[in-house]
């Protein structure tokens, strides 16, 4: 018997791997310094929101302490 591929599984992997993305990072960024969302991919909003980096606040975003925490510990890590 065949393995049943189930599709919601593969897209949350898809969804959420380990690190963040080039514009994840500046959309992370753009939001520490202001919570206008609006030319910010809805992708990249809904990626930061279920990372706990952000959070829905009257009906935009806005950067958590983890998001904040992210962005120093980003800021301390030496380039590849």
């Amino acid at each position: 018997m065949a393995a049943r591929r189930v599709p919601y599984i593969w897209t949350m992997v898809e969804f959420l791997p380990g690190s963040l993305t080039d514009p994840e990072w500046r959309a992370l960024g753009q939001l520490s310094r202001d919570a206008d969302t609006s030319s910010m991919p809805v992708i990249i909003q809904a990626r930061l929101e279920l990372l706990g980096y952000a959070q829905k606040f009257y009906g935009g975003l806005l950067i958590t302490d983890e998001g904040l925490l992210q962005l120093q510990i980003g800021k301390e890590k030496p380039a590849d």
